[in-house]
């Protein structure tokens, strides 16, 4: 299951850094027990009970012998069998744009059409970009697709705002216009129709038209302070009843392999790829929103099926990790996933190794004395991701380095 996307969707991940003043300094770095050291011995997690029992879910707690708290739940797809683990081949998969146009521009008038003579790289297939009547539209590049009709900035800040918690709006609530579940199965009418293979359970963002007014306050409040209020770069963000909406986040898998939704590299000739993710965002108008980045076809098993690291030997790589660093402030392992990351082939923007991996999410906290400020102490907090082959135990480093 894809958590946040954009942290928790989306997959695409997101950092969160808040400033607060704060008078005393706290660190669980020392004082580490015996039993904590030993703690890696203790984890009650029985490897046929986490992958064969059919629950998607199991919640880790310990401390490992480098200070690194674990309180974290762990996911795994039913598909998965971490006992026999391996590679695949795998390619960009080509979307239907006359589908498209189809599926997402039934019953509009088609005003404007353009195509680039230009062609994607890993598809082949030429850009193309539309626009209805009522102002929504559709850009193609092969690959995948963004289409949107006008909201779509509000809810990239919502998702991706420093400011703007989303997970806040993850829960069951059902909107006036639809029930959740309803609107569920709409969205998921077009993505079987359009052969995108998705994880069966989706992250839900439930925005109501308070939640919305709510948002946009605390948004243009901020760009207020930075641009100014007769700034011609402030532009107001609003918003009225009928932009209420879900914001669905489905995890894109292939033969029911999850694919990660966040950036990956760098990795044996240093190539990097995006993660993906289908977001679909419906309101009373049905589909307003919907975007993929790109989804995997797989073509081949690329090695032998192989014993993967189980829990135990992951938080034995993250401890090794942590214990090789000088450490300053509290560290939490907070989520653990299993996913497949794609590795370009030889530099290919169309050819693909799967690597199943584990994506540890880790939340850091620590302060600092603020020299411009007489030496007022400021915590901060942030989230990073460690990301390990689960076959070789491996690191998988991001394009933009880890710690």
């Amino acid at each position: 299951q894809l958590t946040v996307f954009f942290k928790q969707g989306l997959a695409i991940y997101m950092i969160l850094i808040t400033l607060s003043a704060c008078n005393e300094s706290t660190s669980q770095m020392s004082n580490i027990s015996q039993d904590n050291t030993n703690s890696l011995q203790q984890i009650q997690t029985d490897i046929g009970e986490i992958y064969t029992s059919g629950s998607k879910e199991k919640h880790v707690s310990t401390m490992l012998s480098s200070g690194i708290e674990v309180s974290a739940i762990v996911e795994i797809s039913d598909d998965i069998n971490i006992e026999q683990l391996a590679i695949y081949d795998a390619n960009i998969e080509k979307q239907d744009y006359e589908l498209l146009k189809q599926l997402l521009f039934a019953n509009k008038e088609i005003e404007k059409e353009e195509s680039s003579e230009m062609a994607d790289a890993r598809t082949d297939a030429l850009f193309h970009y539309c626009i209805a009547s009522d102002g929504s539209s559709l850009a193609y590049t092969g690959a995948g697709f963004t289409y949107d009709i006008g909201q779509y900035s509000l809810i990239q800040n919502i998702l991706h705002s420093k400011e703007i918690n989303a997970n806040q709006f993850i829960d069951n609530r059902d909107l006036n216009f639809s029930t959740q579940e309803n609107a569920k199965q709409d969205v998921e009418n077009i993505i079987k129709h359009l052969n995108i293979e998705v994880e069966k359970k989706p992250i839900c963002y439930t925005l109501s038209f308070e939640s919305l007014q709510s948002i946009c306050e605390k948004l243009n409040k901020t760009r207020r302070d930075v641009f100014g209020e007769d700034s011609p770069f402030f532009t107001p963000y609003t918003c009225n009843i009928t932009d209420a909406c879900y914001i669905f986040i489905y995890q894109v898998t292939t033969e029911g392999l999850p694919i990660s939704a966040y950036p990956n590299g760098i990795l044996g000739d240093g190539s990097w790829t995006p993660g993906t993710f289908l977001l679909c965002v419906y309101s009373e108008n049905g589909i307003v929103e919907m975007e993929l980045p790109y989804s995997l076809q797989m073509t081949g098993q690329a090695s032998p099926p192989a014993q993967g690291l189980n829990i135990n030997h992951l938080l034995e790589k993250i401890d090794n990790k942590f214990n090789s660093m000088i450490l300053n402030g509290d560290y939490t392992i907070t989520q653990i996933e299993f996913e497949y990351v794609p590795m370009p082939i030889n530099g290919s923007r169309s050819l693909f190794k799967l690597i199943p991996a584990w994506r540890t999410s880790v939340f850091h906290t620590y302060q600092f004395a603020d020299e411009k400020s007489n030496g007022e102490i400021h915590s901060v907090e942030e989230e990073f991701d460690v990301v390990f082959n689960a076959i070789t135990g491996e690191e998988i480093l991001n394009s933009y380095g880890s710690i």
